[in-house]
């Protein structure tokens, strides 16, 4: 929430500053309360796919890991 918040002043500082009015009309301001949750949803669906991005890895390496104890195994058992 308060990084979120921290964009948000930012992005509201530069509208001030490219429009040079120091108020929101009634449009802009609906605008916002809109588009602040759909992007906080766009966000919280990259994060989780991130983590399942991360998990994803996670179960390579280890699948990688077994397959070369399996190969390691193999080489003693042909000697």
């Amino acid at each position: 929430p308060g990084r979120a918040n921290q964009i948000v002043r930012r992005v509201i500082d530069d509208l001030i500053e490219f429009s040079r009015e120091t108020f929101v009309d009634g449009y802009m301001s609906f605008f916002k309360s809109q588009q602040i949750p759909k992007s906080r949803g766009f966000i919280n669906w990259l994060r989780e796919e991130a983590n399942t991005a991360k998990n994803l890895f996670r179960q390579l390496n280890a699948f990688i890991a077994e397959m070369e104890a399996i190969q390691d195994r193999g080489s003693f058992l042909t000697l």
